[in-house]
């Protein structure tokens, strides 16, 4: 439960902190009030529903990409905007009436499922912008295939 508390202040924080990063070192410095602005939207708006603050987070992400903004900290915003907004539906999924010890395990399994999510595509959206390889479309499908199931037997020892 603390661990959750901890991360619902953390990722609007750190999804603000990636943004205003993007913009200042694009020189955009419009677009760090926009930051500030989404933090204050996750932070005052916890009555609201995530999706739209993951709507807005994103859409300043976007629109810092199409200024010229470092997608080296755009893509982390957003993806923590989008960690947040899961944050925010399992928190309200969860409830109060369930066991510590049920809670507990079931937090550390959806953390690890997040985890496994976010972290690859995050990694693999970064080195995107190191690597320029030209892939034939075949290929791509066959990789693209693998990776999936590669995924699923990662879930299935989690889960296991």
């Amino acid at each position: 439960m603390a661990t959750r508390k901890l991360l619902k202040l953390a990722c609007p924080i750190a999804c603000a902190i990636c943004l205003a990063a993007g913009y200042a070192s694009a020189g955009q410095w419009l677009g760090v009030p926009l930051a500030a602005l989404v933090w204050a939207a996750w932070y005052f708006g916890a009555k609201w529903p995530p999706t739209p603050l993951l709507i807005g987070s994103v859409t300043v992400a976007a629109v810092g990409l199409v200024a010229g903004a470092s997608a080296l900290w755009m893509l982390p915003g957003a993806t923590l905007a989008l960690a947040g907004w899961d944050l925010a539906h399992w928190d309200s999924f969860l409830g109060d009436d369930m066991p510590a010890e049920v809670e507990s395990r079931l937090e550390r399994k959806h953390y690890a499922s997040v985890a496994l999510a976010l972290v690859p595509a995050l990694l693999v959206a970064a080195a995107g912008q190191f690597l320029r390889l030209q892939i034939p479309f075949g290929v791509l499908v066959a990789v693209a295939l693998a990776a999936l199931l590669g995924l699923d037997r990662i879930w299935g020892w989690v889960k296991g």
